[in-house]
């Protein structure tokens, strides 16, 4: 995502990276058997089309050689992030909260060896260079340990709900950042990012709704069985 981001417009990645709710639903219905209902995937069309609405992609933007190629890690970036909520709900399916810690611990180890080896390779091939008293530490470590809280977050979600639940959670932070440049740096919403929040709210609210009535169902037929019984 963020070499996406050094290659090509951060809009046109937002409104590509959007798109990981509809990867999530498909995802859910090949691998955990989850019958979406029409008003899920009216959740997942509206979600995704207020995204696009948001990031306004058809603005101009400055012309760029690797256009395509942030397209393309900008969608590769959106299906990892799919399938990591897919594949855990998968895997461990509802595990407690302190094995949820220890698979995010490992997974923790994992990335930070993986990037670590990465990082001395870029290094040692000279395709990058790091000048360590430019790099602004402080700033870093509040990224990080945000970062830490936020996949945490997102396991503990994935483990005690439904990864397309938490898939359009995470989507609300675009109308939230709307509102937030709105609140502190004086720029107003345009029309079409007004619709997209709007958008972006009801699906949303779609969801819960057809997750409520799902569980209402479910706790109905439990019910039925137990007076049959």
């Amino acid at each position: 995502y963020q070499h996406a981001l050094k290659l090509t417009a951060a809009s046109l990645v937002a409104s590509l990276f959007g798109t990981c709710p509809a990867l999530v639903a498909v995802g859910s219905t090949m691998l955990l058997g989850r019958r979406l209902p029409v008003l899920g995937w009216c959740a997942v069309l509206c979600t995704v089309g207020g995204s696009v609405l948001v990031v306004e992609p058809w603005r101009p933007a400055e012309a760029s050689r690797s256009l395509f190629g942030g397209l393309l890690m900008a969608l590769l970036a959106a299906l990892c992030a799919a399938s990591y909520k897919v594949l855990f709900k998968w895997i461990f399916d509802e595990p407690p909260p302190d094995v949820v810690g220890v698979i995010l611990a490992w997974i923790g180890v994992y990335s930070a060896t993986l990037g670590s080896a990465l990082l001395a390779l870029v290094l040692a091939v000279g395709w990058e260079s790091v000048r360590w008293s430019d790099v602004p530490w402080p700033t870093l470590a509040m990224a990080n340990g945000m970062s830490l809280a936020f996949n945490f977050l997102i396991g503990w979600g994935i483990a005690l709900s439904d990864p397309l639940f938490v898939s359009l959670g995470c989507v609300l932070s675009v109308p939230i950042n709307v509102l937030v440049d709105w609140r502190f740096r004086a720029t107003l919403p345009t029309a079409a990012e007004g619709a997209g929040i709007g958008c972006i709210v009801t699906g949303f609210l779609l969801l819960t709704l057809s997750d409520w009535r799902e569980r209402s169902r479910l706790a109905a037929q439990s019910d039925l069985r137990a007076r049959l019984a």
